[in-house]
């Protein structure tokens, strides 16, 4: 018995496959057709249905070759399919390959910021602050590395971001810091956070002051007017409200200088204030100057008297006497000195200033004491 078996053309084969690559890496796939009645050259491999998450490059036909490449930063599952074509027996067959993309950490990407604020006004920015524009694919959380920091102010910078930022008194113009962001394995780029600080037109300032000087003692005095931005020459000095015991007289403008002389014999507080007046952005401040004139010991001033009696009657004078016209502004108890006694009778003077002069029997004429009175450490001048 003889059997023969005759043949029939076998369907082409497609295998599935399992590919596995790393996030952001491409990886070459070698697809093989087989047939086993059929020649290589005689097979067609296409792709009938391709990735979904990343790109296919051919690279050769037949026992063909793709390079696939994950889209940037996927990770996750990505398939396609391919035929294996026979030309000649019209027959196919189709496989899938799955493809496993494991995820990498990426770096993360610091943005850059800028912000304004006007002078002397500190910049508070809230979170999420310098971090709203920083990016991690992988959602990690970020740590910011403080890489260098402003020039012209403090900067007080929070982990979530926010920050305050004060910029040095009077300074205008730009600052800027400077950070990384780390996920905790990885730091970003360098980040620049601008800062414009714009200027404002300062007020002047006026200083207040506390003068001292003597009783009877002039003092100079020099009011300076200050500020940052306007020129000396635009600055302008007045008194606005002047001394009550004494008096002001200018020597000079802008820094003004004035001579003050208390009133005679005055001692104690005075004041005056005075106002700088800025021409340009039209501010103005004011200044109140304090001067102590501290008392100093003045000279008693003793008056001459002249006083008459008959020949031969005594003349009796009362208390305060010859001190009723003596005068020292410290009131201070005065001493009598008696520097020369009378030639034509008997003077008998008191401390208080009562004194009993007697002439000489049968005396007529004029006759004449002379005397000082002492405070205890100045005596006026000779009284008659």
């Amino acid at each position: 018995v003889t059997i023969v078996v005759t043949p029939v053309d076998d369907a082409p084969v497609a295998e599935d496959y399992n590919i596995f690559t790393d996030e952001d890496v491409s990886t070459t796939i070698t697809l093989v057709g087989t047939d086993e009645d059929t020649p290589d050259d005689d097979l067609v491999i296409e792709i009938i249905d391709s990735t979904s998450h990343g790109s296919l490059e051919l690279q050769g036909r037949i026992f063909a070759t793709y390079v696939y490449a994950p889209d940037q930063d996927y990770f996750g599952a990505d398939t396609f399919t391919y035929r294996v074509f026979d030309t000649v027996s019209l027959q196919a067959d189709t496989g899938t390959v799955t493809i496993t993309v494991s995820p990498v950490n990426d770096a993360p990407v610091a943005g850059n910021d800028e912000y304004e604020t006007q002078e002397e006004e500190p910049l508070v920015v809230d979170a999420p602050g310098i971090l709203a524009n920083d990016e991690d694919v992988d959602d990690s959380t970020l740590t910011i590395v403080l890489i260098n920091s402003v020039s012209n102010g403090v900067l007080e910078l929070a982990d979530d971001g926010s920050f305050v930022y004060t910029p040095d008194q009077g300074y205008s113009g730009t600052d800027q810091f400077y950070y990384r962001v780390n996920d905790g394995e990885l730091s970003s780029n360098i980040a620049t956070v601008t800062i414009v600080v714009t200027p404002v037109d300062d007020a002047p300032v006026a200083e207040d002051y506390n003068i001292f000087t003597d009783e009877d003692v002039s003092t100079t005095i020099t009011l300076v007017g200050t500020d940052e931005d306007t020129p000396d020459d635009d600055l302008v000095i007045e008194i606005i409200d002047s001394t009550s015991h004494g008096s002001l007289e200018l020597q000079g403008r802008i820094f003004a200088t004035y001579v003050y002389a208390p009133d005679q014999d005055y001692f104690g507080a005075d004041t005056f204030t005075y106002r700088v007046f800025d021409t340009v952005s039209l501010q103005a401040d004011t200044g109140t100057v304090t001067i102590t004139v501290s008392p100093v010991n003045d000279a008693p001033v003793a008056g001459n008297d002249e006083y008459e009696t008959q020949e031969e009657e005594p003349l009796v004078v009362d208390a305060p006497g010859i001190l009723a016209n003596d005068e020292d502004v410290d009131d201070s108890t005065l001493t009598i000195v008696l520097i020369s006694s009378v030639s034509n009778g008997v003077l008998d003077l008191s401390d208080d200033g009562s004194f009993v002069y007697t002439p000489d029997q049968g005396y007529s004429g004029t006759d004449q004491f002379y005397y000082r009175v002492s405070d205890g450490e100045l005596s006026s001048d000779i009284a008659t």
